[in-house]
């Protein structure tokens, strides 16, 4: 390699992306024209946010070598750097189609065509890889987690339960608290009250060792915790499938967990409480213009439902925690609150009222605020988020009744009945059936 050229390289390798441009164009005015010489350029220059120079280098290189996955690569890496998706899916199609023996090229489409509200292609595209690469951990960690978008919460826990064919000797720690809270969540489903109690007892010690090697931030860390904490009080593992019963779709995220196989009675029928579970699913998500793999997702549940089914959907909570959603983004843009409710509510609700594919949709809110949900904001603020909190309810009630759309009134619900909260965001497993008696709100 030209001396000069390698320099260039070792300032690319260190990060030292200002050398490595300024070399690497020098070699281009001395004459130095090859692909090696413009893909300094380019990846230089994206790292340093010169998107334009970038684009021009990277698309010279795959001129100059178009059968070079590399290349193809640099170049998909830019589009994801400037949001331009088709640019970013094309290069990484050419990539995969002339390196198929490279896994990192179909996890990172993968995760692109979720972000472009793609989910199904997302997981083909998963499949193929983990069929090719069986061992590559990011593929399976994806392929798992995607696919409980595709499954009820009773086959998708399945993947995890101890038996199955994942082996997490070398992954990261935190990645195996992440393991082994999904498979908590495969013996709150599924297991014996045994492998229940064991799960949990063995995740909590996880936690704490994390804890205490400093990484209780990480985000597997930190969602395992708001899994175990959820489950911490429970006494046992759901109830199991009982075939006399028909079942009654919850659809949602964290919260259809703890009502799963619990027994509602709906219009003077008996039904099973099925959950399957959306992870993260917001109002906000339903709300957004810009598609989201969220929508994506809820929208193929409700289109695989049986013709006119009633479903519970729970979608609210997480957009009214203190610390996140519409009250966190009103602090974040300092914007009035009002503003942010209005502008996520009643457009969710315009979108499922016209998506809901001839079910009966019925909206489930969320809890009110208590003592744990209020411990995480400073003392000063705690009315100010306790009226936010009001005012959410408040408004999803009157768009509810606006888009003629039912709603258990779990605000409500909870206020009346505080003990019924299994920790600081999820009511207990009884909480759903009993409100779905007591506190459903029917448009007039």
């Amino acid at each position: 390699m030209n001396p000069r050229l390698a320099q260039a390289h070792n300032h690319l390798i260190k990060g030292e992306y200002q050398l490595a441009l300024a070399t690497a164009q020098k070699m281009a005015r001395m004459g130095g024209q090859g692909p090696e010489v413009h893909t300094v350029i380019g990846v230089a220059a994206r790292n340093l946010g010169n998107f334009v120079l970038a684009q021009s280098a990277l698309q010279k290189v795959v001129q100059l070598v178009p059968t070079s996955a590399a290349a193809w690569g640099n170049l998909a890496q830019l589009g994801i750097a400037i949001k331009d998706a088709s640019l970013a899916e094309g290069a990484l199609r050419k990539a995969i189609a002339l390196a198929p023996e490279n896994p990192e090229h179909p996890a990172t489409l993968s995760t692109l065509l979720m972000q472009r509200g793609q989910p199904q292609s997302a997981l083909e595209v998963l499949a193929a890889n983990r069929a090719r690469h069986p061992s590559h951990l990011k593929t399976q960690a994806l392929f798992t987690n995607l696919q409980s978008d595709f499954l009820p919460l009773e086959e998708w826990s399945q993947l995890w339960q101890p038996s199955s064919k994942i082996t997490p000797q070398s992954w990261p720690a935190e990645q195996q608290v992440m393991l082994a809270h999904m498979q908590l969540l495969w013996a709150w489903v599924a297991g014996t009250a045994g492998q229940f109690h064991a799960q949990r007892s063995y995740v909590g010690q996880m936690l704490e060792r994390m804890r205490q090697a400093g990484a209780s931030h990480h985000i597997h860390v930190k969602n395992a915790a708001a899994y175990f904490l959820m489950l911490e009080g429970v006494q046992g593992p759901a109830p199991a499938r009982n075939p006399a019963l028909p079942a009654l779709p919850v659809l949602g995220e964290s919260h259809t967990i703890l009502p799963h196989g619990q027994t509602a009675v709906w219009q003077g029928t008996s039904y099973q409480l099925q959950a399957s579970l959306i992870f993260g699913l917001t109002l906000w998500h339903l709300a957004n213009p810009v598609p989201t793999v969220h929508r994506a997702l809820l929208l193929q549940r409700l289109q695989n439902l049986p013709p006119a089914s009633t479903v519970l959907l729970l979608a609210g909570e997480i957009d009214t925690r203190p610390t996140a959603g519409m009250y966190a983004r009103a602090q974040k843009h300092n914007k009035p609150w009002a503003s942010v409710i209005s502008a996520t509510i009643s457009p969710a609700l315009e979108w499922l009222k016209a998506n809901a594919q001839g079910h009966t949709v019925i909206l489930v809110g969320s809890p009110a605020p208590n003592p744990l949900k209020l411990k995480v904001l400073p003392e000063e603020q705690h009315a100010d988020y306790t009226a936010f909190a009001i005012a959410a309810d408040t408004a999803l009630k009157a768009a509810c009744a606006r888009h003629r759309l039912s709603l258990v009134d779990m605000f409500t619900y909870t206020q009346q009945h505080p003990a019924c909260m299994a920790d600081a965001h999820h009511p207990g497993p009884d909480a759903l059936p009993q409100a779905l008696q007591s506190h459903l709100r029917h448009p007039a």
